[in-house]
């Protein structure tokens, strides 16, 4: 079998060294076998084919059993060619592969270069996984692919290399074109891929490493190559240096080497001789074989450490010693070291000199090594340096604060032996120090002060340094004291309009706008003129926030203006102006819009712009149901009558009632001097509350001047509204509406119809009460919606319009405001003013056909709870959908996506919510309260 190495790079070997080394031991390679040469013999004759002798080159190793070292990188080469003896084709593809003698193996496995028809090509970072494509398409008329690697599964390493054809993608249809023509005496038939192994961690002294690769030429049978052994050296030898006098030779040394490799190893090859210098550092000297006596001549004055490392036959080395194996010793150590100054200034430069070093030896050693050295005294080690003899500083000291410094210095002698002392070094200071520069300031909590680009906000002293050339750096000091900010006063009502801060001192009353009042500094604040105004309390240097904000009417004038409607509105008149007494002169600001006026018992008509009917004068204790032909801005600007001079009467059921007041007042301030009943109703055009516990219920929260409203009384009294000249304002920053508050699914006017209806009740969605929110009902006459009912605290209260008398039916429905699905409700009432349902024994209403949307029984935790900012839901199902919706129904959140970082609801204003998680299995509802 005929073989040439084309690549040095490849191979690095020669041929002839090639054919002895396969051929050693017992590892000839195999004869290619007669059944197979049979085989290529009978298919020449049929058509063009190709063929491929082989061989695998492996590690050379030591000995016959080719020893190699744990450590080597073992290195292969597999080579075929297309033998022209049997081949008449090139061969187009060409599979070559070998098998891992275990998995341990492959994790080393790297691809190398390859070559074939007389080019090579380089792998630079040899990897278990190669794949490229080489264009011979000018040269030679097609592509070469090349894919190789690890195959896992299989436990082998592969090459595939396949000729394409470029005009089809597929095999050239050419028998004699092919990446491996038929070889000849230029090469051209011969190719070869190398690859590289890294032993395993845990081989042991013996083990053996055995490779045989495989090789196909298009279709033709498998052929093996030989197998190339490697027997694994995996522990290191182990040696030891003796010094003994020579016996006739003064100043000489004989030194004896012993050692030996691991226990059935490769052997022990040499030992090296290392000496340490006189930095202690050990240098090689020497390589002498075992069993060897070496003469090693000394000198007085000089000490010798040494020790030997053991190398065997496959590179194999004894591990570096910490400690030397003999020491010879003819030198005495430094007594002492000298430093000609230890006082240095603070104007030095870095590397500025300090003082000369100079060694006390006994052996009148003239060179000596200087460093700084551990210890004890080696504090400020880090801020010096020792060039040659000279003690420097590192780094500049310039106007430092410290004075002494402590260094450890240590001088070794030319025999290697030493000696260290502690000095103490003394700083100078010689440059100008400037007076540092102070400043006092004083602010408020919450508030920060600039500082030479800084910002600081807590008490404390803040330093900053700004260097001078030829002096210490200038020094400007802030010293800072961070006041807390007081909580804002109380303020409460003495007599009609005394304003009393419930702080004793430290006060200041202000207008409005913020303008301080001069010589308002007192506990008790009278205003004189009518304004709004608030107190704030100084701790001498920073207010508190401003208190509850408070207008102040001394007067009774009012200016009123109301926006009315097209359509039924209710009012009242509190105007005790003699023009404004009469009906139509307080209709006259709006006359032309004006269609009819009816009170409890009187009304009156408008034609051609005069007023027809019995009523006649406007009485401030009754309320007034007003219809206009379109919208209108009414003004009216005129004295009141006076609250306490003014008695309203009520008897039992239904009474149209005035508002007195020129203010606006909460309802439970407005009618403080009622001591109303329980279950006693108020309500307005669209609005009610209703009594119960000692609170006031429902959608009214203030009484307004020019409106009208009716009272249900259990029984007769009579009551004033309060003088009042405070009215509270408020002034809170965070207070903020929620946008969509009045969204609903449907839509109706609550100025068509004179009357109304009120209701508080409670929705059951398949015999259980539902989630405020989760639904919004309405009510409606036949297919028009006549209400829609608002949620507070787990009631619906609903205002029903229509015309009493007409005995209208009234027909509930419900709208899921997540599901956007819509429910008959199975009550009706009839439309005859008489009020339904009470705080405690709501009006019940109920749907079915609710699977869709119902409860779920999932595991479900909505935290925290309240919330501020991030809100994290905990569920034992998946979440499709998560949305978030006002008490009222309004969807303020939606998203399809939830994580794990949770849903951000600060931008949310405070108040409760209502959460809808979908999960595979329906929605889940929570109630949330959002804080700010």
């Amino acid at each position: 079998m005929k073989r040439l190495l084309l690549l040095s790079i490849l191979l690095h070997i020669t041929v002839a060294n090639a054919q002895v080394r396969c051929n050693q031991g017992d590892q000839n390679p195999q004869a290619v076998p007669d059944s197979i040469k049979d085989k290529v013999a009978e298919n020449i004759s049929v058509r063009n084919a190709s063929y491929d002798p082989n061989e695998i080159i492996g590690p050379e190793g030591y000995d016959s059993v080719r020893w190699v070292s744990v450590n080597d990188v073992l290195r292969y080469t597999i080579l075929f060619e297309n033998d022209p003896d049997f081949a008449t084709a090139a061969a187009q593809r060409v599979d070559v592969r070998f098998n891992f003698p275990n998995k341990a193996w492959m994790k080393g496995f790297g691809i190398g270069n390859y070559s074939f028809a007389n080019m090579s090509w380089v792998v630079a970072n040899p990897s278990n996984a190669y794949q490229e494509r080489i264009d011979l398409k000018e040269s030679h008329g097609f592509y070469v692919d090349l894919i190789g690697g690890l195959d896992v599964v299989r436990q082998q390493g592969f090459w595939i290399f396949s000729t394409i054809d470029p005009e089809t993608g597929y095999a050239p249809w050419e028998s004699e074109v092919g990446m491996l023509p038929v070889n000849d005496e230029t090469h051209v038939g011969e190719g070869a891929v190398t690859f590289q192994l890294m032993p395993y961690e845990g081989l042991q002294t013996g083990d053996t490493i055995s490779i045989q690769a495989s090789i196909v030429f298009d279709q033709n049978d498998t052929i093996p190559t030989n197998r190339w052994c490697n027997k694994i050296d995996a522990g290191m030898p182990e040696s030891k240096v003796t010094a003994e006098v020579h016996p006739t030779l003064p100043d000489v040394y004989n030194l004896k080497f012993s050692g030996k490799d691991d226990k059935d190893g490769s052997g022990l090859h040499h030992i090296l001789l290392y000496l340490a210098n006189h930095n202690n550092i050990y240098e090689e000297i020497d390589t002498v074989a075992v069993d060897t006596v070496l003469a090693f001549p000394v000198e007085t004055g000089k000490q010798y450490k040494l020790y030997s490392i053991a190398v065997d036959n496959t590179g194999n080395r004894e591990p570096a010693k910490t400690e030397p194996d003999v020491i010879l010793n003819f030198n005495q150590a430094p007594t002492d070291i000298v430093l000609s100054d230890s006082t240095f200034q603070d104007d030095l430069m870095a590397g500025g000199f300090i003082g000369q070093l100079t060694s006390i030896d006994d052996d009148d050693d003239k060179n000596f090594t200087y460093a700084l050295a551990e210890g004890d005294g080696a504090i400020h080690n880090d801020l010096f340096q020792i060039e040659g003899d000279q003690l420097q500083i590192k780094n500049n000291f310039k106007c430092a604060e410290e004075t002494t410094y402590k260094v450890q210095i240590s001088t070794t002698d030319e025999g290697g032996m030493s000696y260290s002392k502690a000095f103490i070094l003394k700083l100078d200071h010689v440059l100008e120090r400037p007076e540092p520069k102070i400043t006092e300031v004083t602010i408020c909590e919450g508030d920060c002060i600039e500082f030479y680009g800084e910002e600081y906000d807590q008490n404390g002293t803040y330093t900053y340094s700004q260097g001078n050339e030829y002096a210490c750096d200038s020094v400007f000091v802030l010293k800072l004291t961070v006041l807390p900010i007081l909580d804002p006063p109380l303020v409460t009502v003495e007599n009609t309009h005394t304003l009393v801060s419930s702080a004793a001192k430290g006060n200041q009353w202000f207008r409005e706008n913020g303008t301080p009042i001069e010589g308002a500094t007192e506990q008790r604040f009278t205003p004189e003129e009518d304004g709004v105004y608030f107190v704030a309390v100084s701790n001498g240097a920073c207010f508190s926030p401003p208190s509850q904000f408070y207008r102040i009417e001394l007067s009774d004038r009012i200016n009123l203006q109301m926006d009315l409607s097209e359509g039924w509105n209710w009012i009242s008149s509190n105007l005790s102006n003699g023009k404004y007494t009469s009906s139509k002169g307080y209709l006259l600001p709006i006359i032309d819009a004006v269609d009819v006026m009816v009170g409890s018992e009187n009304e009156l008509t408008v034609e051609d712009g005069n007023t027809v009917g019995t009523l006649k004068t406007m009485d401030p204790q009754e309320s007034y149901k007003l219809k206009l032909f379109n919208d209108v801005t009414g003004k009216w600007s005129g004295n009141a009558y006076h609250p306490e001079e003014t008695t309203l009467s009520l008897k039992k059921g239904w009474n149209w009632i005035g508002y007195v007041p020129v203010s606006e007042h909460p309802l439970a301030e407005a009618l403080s001097n009622l001591s109303p009943s329980e279950n006693d109703v108020i309500k307005g055009l669209d609005e009610f509350a209703i009594y119960s516990g000692g609170l006031w219920h429902g959608t009214m929260s203030q009484m307004r001047p020019g409106v009208g409203y009716m009272y249900f009384a259990s029984n007769d009294r009579e009551f004033t509204y309060p003088v009042t000249r405070v009215f509270a304002v408020d002034n809170s920053a965070n207070m903020r509406k929620v946008d969509g508050e009045d969204y609903a699914p449907w839509s109706y006017d609550k100025h068509e119809y004179m009357d109304n209806q009120t209701i508080v009740a409670e929705l059951y969605m398949d015999g259980s009460k539902t989630v405020d929110g989760v639904y919004t009902v309405g009510a409606f006459v036949g297919e028009e919606c006549r209400g829609i009912g608002t949620y507070i605290d787990g009631l619906i209260y609903l205002t029903v319009h229509g015309t009493i008398g007409d005995n209208e039916t009234i027909s509930f429905k419900a709208y899921g405001n997540v599901t956007m699905l819509e429910y008959t409700i199975d009550e009706t009432l009839t439309l005859n003013g008489v009020h339904t349902g009470t705080f405690a024994n709501p009006y019940k209403l109920h749907t079915k056909k609710a699977t869709d949307i119902g409860e779920v029984s999932v595991s479900l935790n909505i935290y925290p709870n309240p919330v501020r900012n991030i809100m994290y839901i905990d569920c034992s199902s998946q979440i499709e959908e998560v949305k978030i919706l006002t008490s009222n129904g309004r969807i303020v959140f939606s998203t399809e996506h939830y994580s794990n970082d949770g849903i951000n609801v600060a931008s949310l204003a405070g108040g409760v919510y209502i959460v809808a998680i979908k999960t595979a299995s329906g929605y889940c509802y929570r109630k949330v309260v959002k804080v700010n």
